[in-house]
C-alpha cells in the first residue's frame, strides 16, 4: 500500500470507530426506579404462581430462576442456591423465571 492509501484507510477506520462508539452509548440507562419496579412486578407474578411466596432456586451457571427445586433444568446440579427474586438478581443478575417452572405452576393452578 502506498502512503496515500494507508492514510485513506486509517481515516475510514477512525470514522467507523467513532460512529460505532457514538451509536453504542446508552443515553437512557436503566434507573433504580425501573429496576425496583421490574423486581416488584416479577415478585408479585411469582407469588401468584407460587402459593404466595417468592422463594426461588438458581444455579451457578444458570440464567433463570426456578420455582421448583426438582425442575429438569437444575435437578441434580451441584450448588443450587435459593432465596428471593431480589436475591437472585443481587447475587447473579437473574431476572427471568424458567418457562418450564412457569408452565408447571400455571397448569397446577388450573387444576
Amino acid at each position: 500500500m502506498d502512503k496515500k492509501s494507508k492514510g485513506i484507510a486509517g481515516t475510514v477506520a477512525i470514522i467507523a470507530l467513532l460512529i460505532a462508539g457514538a451509536t453504542g452509548i446508552d443515553l437512557n440507562p436503566a434507573s433504580i426506579e425501573s429496576y425496583t419496579e421490574e423486581i416488584n412486578k416479577q415478585t408479585n407474578t411469582l407469588k401468584t404462581l407460587n402459593h404466595n411466596t417468592d422463594a426461588v432456586f438458581w444455579t451457578k451457571a444458570g440464567n433463570k430462576y426456578h420455582i421448583n427445586k426438582d425442575c429438569q433444568h437444575i435437578k441434580g446440579r451441584e450448588s443450587i442456591s435459593n432465596g428471593s427474586v431480589k436475591e437472585s438478581w443481587k447475587q447473579k443478575g437473574i431476572s427471568e423465571l424458567c418457562k418450564t417452572c412457569e408452565k408447571r405452576a400455571r397448569k397446577l393452578d388450573v387444576e
